[in-house]
């Protein structure tokens, strides 16, 4: 019975992450139009949501890795999605 509960709540915390990463790919998307990031910039996600443990308790911590020669201006900021 115990190991029915557990797999029940870790199937539940698996399917919100799913949904939230899901919505989160969608406004993410919109910033690879931006002009100012380009093409090779890298996003990842730690914590609660890169192991797909979240909870609507959680906060997100995303990772923005760019690489681009010292020519080039640097993204120093970016607007919320």
């Amino acid at each position: 019975m115990k190991d029915n509960k557990s797999n029940n709540y870790l199937r539940s915390r698996y399917d919100f992450c799913e949904q939230r990463t899901s919505e989160l790919k969608k406004k993410i998307g919109n910033l690879k139009k931006d002009k100012n990031l380009g093409s090779n910039i890298c996003i990842y996600v730690t914590g609660s949501y890169g192991r797909y443990d979240a909870s609507t308790q959680s906060d997100l911590d995303l990772f923005f890795l760019q690489n681009s020669n010292s020519r080039r201006r640097k993204t120093s900021r970016i607007s919320k999605t």
